[in-house]
């Protein structure tokens, strides 16, 4: 039973002891000595963290590095759309999506379009109706909700602090709630779905920029045939300059390799203008939000329609009440209650015991601190938006990604485990120390150490 309120779950008397006496249930295979090893690059120091305020106060945010492109020639934002449709990486899978992108862009467009009429019509009517709980009421409360989480969203990022950034993200928010999402808005969304605009836009741009780049090039490899100047041999042959033709070939090799990695993508996945950025953004985000939309869930009625007659608006304004029996109730039955449940009571015991029964002490709930993580897959836990993006392309860029999801909570506590256990003297620092911010400094050690704890058969059976 999930613990909640002063009950907890007891191990025996020597495993409270401390990690000495291991304890008689199942242990995992991995030794702490190596996965501390591995976890040690994860979390920034206070030395790192005085040396990047130094540099930049603000969150930093490398384009070039973001660009997704260092490891495949395919988008970031597309392998994430791939990964999300569990469909896995080749050719066909890429025309199939270009196929598709035309009709979901359309689609977008007359979403947003009945949606503009459905507020005008609202807006017509709201004077003749006084209701406190008329659907335009209702609408007007959602729409506030969403601005004003918009309004605060990465604003230490310059890219998201004009007016057409913020009223973009708001209308995706409302029309995928209101005619997408079963769940209605909940807090944390505005920032996933910042995150999906930020990798369509860079990929877009990048693309844009590099096919008008490969014409160019092409243009110029074109034209280094022509010698018009040709110096000729006694015989009449064309003489042969070894220094012009060596870098003739290097030029020949470069388009070649450039020409390779960019056509190789369809046209009409990655178009630069304006529309098709957001309608991308929205089916990256309606994707996600299927994977998410669980953990969101805090009350086992939570996303479903009922014979067809409650609205999502609807569902999403009153989740609050729904709520109320949620999260660390101890019904375990939503997947989030399982989900905290396993990772903390099943697998950290396992792995840990001597941590879990630290924590166990302190009575410190896992849903307090877990809760951020799964909800925005450590979006406020990476050090800035680079690490993030490294690490979503784990979880979201391969069809089986996602449910390594477990393992990267779990090798956090673990990198977290020497602060914990040294410092940790009451309950607020305890939490403290799990919900600071901007303190993942290594994503790619982070996933490594997840997936080693992954391949640990005894850490992960029932």
């Amino acid at each position: 039973m999930l613990c909640g309120g002063s009950r907890r779950i007891r191990g025996t008397k020597d495993e409270e002891k401390g990690a000495a006496t291991p304890g008689s249930f199942r242990r995992a295979n991995i030794t702490l000595a190596k996965l501390g090893d591995i976890t040690a690059p994860i979390i920034q120091t206070t030395d790192q963290k005085r040396e990047s305020k130094n540099v930049q106060d603000k969150r930093a945010f490398n384009r070039n590095s973001a660009e997704g492109l260092a490891s495949s020639s395919v988008p970031r934002s597309i392998r994430w759309t791939l990964g999300l449709s569990q469909q896995e990486l080749n050719e066909e899978s890429l025309k199939k999506l270009a196929e598709k992108r035309h009709s979901e862009r359309e689609r977008y467009r007359f979403m947003v379009t009945s949606l503009k009429v459905s507020e005008e019509t609202n807006g017509k009517s709201q004077g003749s109706d006084s209701k406190e709980t008329s659907p335009e009421l209702k609408h007007a409360e959602l729409k506030r909700m969403i601005e004003k989480d918009v309004e605060r969203t990465y604003q230490d990022i310059q890219f998201f602090n004009t007016f057409e950034v913020k009223d973009l993200l708001s209308r995706i928010l409302l029309v995928w709630c209101l005619k997408c999402g079963a769940l209605g808005y909940r807090q944390g969304m505005n920032e996933l779905l910042a995150v999906c605009l930020m990798a369509v836009k860079i990929d877009a741009d990048h693309f844009s920029k590099n096919k008008l780049n490969l014409r160019q090039a092409r243009s110029n490899h074109s034209r280094s045939f022509k010698r018009p100047d040709e110096k000729k041999d006694d015989k009449g042959s064309p003489k042969v300059n070894m220094e012009n033709e060596g870098c003739d070939f290097a030029r020949q090799t470069r388009v070649r390799a450039h020409t390779r990695e960019f056509t190789a993508l369809p046209d009409g996945l990655c178009d630069g203008d304006l529309f098709s950025i957001e309608a991308d953004t929205f089916v990256l985000f309606r994707l996600l939000m299927q994977k998410m939309s669980p953990l969101y869930h805090s009350h086992p009625r939570d996303g479903r329609v009922e014979g067809g007659t409650c609205t999502a608006m609807e569902e999403g304004i009153n989740g609050g009440v729904l709520g109320e029996k949620g999260i660390g109730s101890g019904s375990m039955k939503t997947p989030l209650d399982r989900r905290v449940y396993n990772v903390h009571h099943v697998m950290l015991r396992r792995l840990d015991p001597r941590l879990y029964f630290h924590l166990e002490n302190f009575e410190v709930l896992p849903q307090l601190y877990m809760l951020r993580w799964l909800r925005l897959l450590f979006a406020r836990e990476t050090k800035d938006l680079d690490q993030l993006m490294v690490l979503l392309d784990t979880l979201l860029g391969k069809p089986e990604g996602f449910k390594l999801l477990d393992f990267v909570c779990l090798a956090l506590v673990a990198a977290l485990r020497n602060t914990l256990l040294t410092k940790a003297v009451e309950p607020a620092f305890v939490l403290s120390t799990l919900l600071k911010r901007h303190y993942i400094a290594d994503a790619e050690a982070l996933i490594k150490a997840a997936e080693i704890l992954a391949d640990d058969a005894l850490l992960t059976r029932p």
